[in-house]
């Protein structure tokens, strides 16, 4: 053990976080005081700003998720960043500037960043946001999550607490699906992201396109030809844009629905006669209408 840890636990955690070694308090001490103000010193503002978003998203704000997973993602880099520079035995920076977990071999795991990316959607109902509260507690368990993957670390657990999170299945519910959509849109292909958000099979899916149901499948798995990608982006943000300003529930009903606004067609029809481009027009200007309301 190192001799700025050993003195902290010598005294019991009662000396100044100042003469301690910060990365060695992060991943070595106990939950304390003093470890709670560190962790608010490295993360500032991203820990209220994390907690924030945390309850508006459980409260049914599907934006707030992405607010939310966004924060996350910044504290857990600031603490990687952190762990990078102070144990280049069990890191490094990868390539493309990532930080990578690294044994002594030199055998490298890329998937760090990852990892700590899916916790996000566990924190808010984990025993530290019980016991912390959701602003500090959420952090907490990021800082928890990384002790948990890195080697030659101590496990950070949270005592016993009696309380509980007053969150309802239906708000928990919401709350995974906004944090799994934004994670998993990072990288989906946009055909996968047209046909989840509305709700469409493959037959249908393709036919938007003017393919059959194995044409599109294939177009899945082996790339959309150059002549349809404008059609497919421009579907794409169509998508994103009526995910973000409406519940994801609606949106493939609200798809299917004739309207005097596309001539008594509906949205999948006009995409289905590429006009695609229009809709994308009149979609942008209802909700800019309405937001101006």
């Amino acid at each position: 053990m190192r001799l700025a840890l050993a003195v902290y636990l010598r005294y019991g955690g009662v000396v100044s976080v100042k003469d301690l070694n910060v990365p060695e308090m992060l991943f070595y001490a106990p939950f304390d005081q003093p470890l709670r103000e560190l962790l608010k010193d490295i993360g500032g503002s991203q820990v209220n700003e994390l907690g924030r978003a945390a309850e508006e998203a459980l409260h049914g704000d599907p934006r707030a998720a992405t607010v939310y997973v966004r924060t996350y993602q910044r504290l857990t880099r600031t603490l990687l960043s952190a762990a990078a520079e102070s144990r280049p035995d069990a890191f490094t920076i990868g390539a493309a500037g990532h930080v990578e977990l690294q044994d002594r071999s030199g055998v490298r795991a890329g998937w760090i960043e990852a990892a700590l990316d899916e916790s996000a959607a566990e924190a808010p109902f984990s025993r530290w946001a019980a016991l912390l509260g959701m602003r500090e507690g959420v952090a907490m368990y990021a800082l928890a999550s990384l002790r948990a993957l890195v080697p030659d670390s101590y496990p950070l657990d949270p005592p016993a607490t009696n309380g509980v999170l007053a969150i309802s299945n239906l708000d928990a519910r919401r709350f995974l699906r906004g944090v799994r959509r934004y994670l998993n849109n990072a990288d989906e292909p946009p055909l996968e992201r047209i046909q989840e958000i509305f709700a469409l099979n493959y037959t249908e899916l393709g036919s938007l396109f003017g393919v059959t149901r194995q044409g599109v499948k294939d177009w899945i798995e082996r790339g959309v030809p150059t002549g349809r990608q404008e059609k497919v982006a421009t579907v794409a943000t169509i998508a994103d844009l009526l995910e973000r300003k409406l519940k994801p529930e609606r949106i493939g009903d609200i798809a299917r629905r004739p309207a005097d606004a596309y001539g008594g067609l509906t949205m999948l029809d006009l995409i289905r006669r590429d006009r695609h481009r229009e809709l994308l027009g009149i979609t942008r200007r209802s909700f800019d209408w309405a937001t101006a309301a």
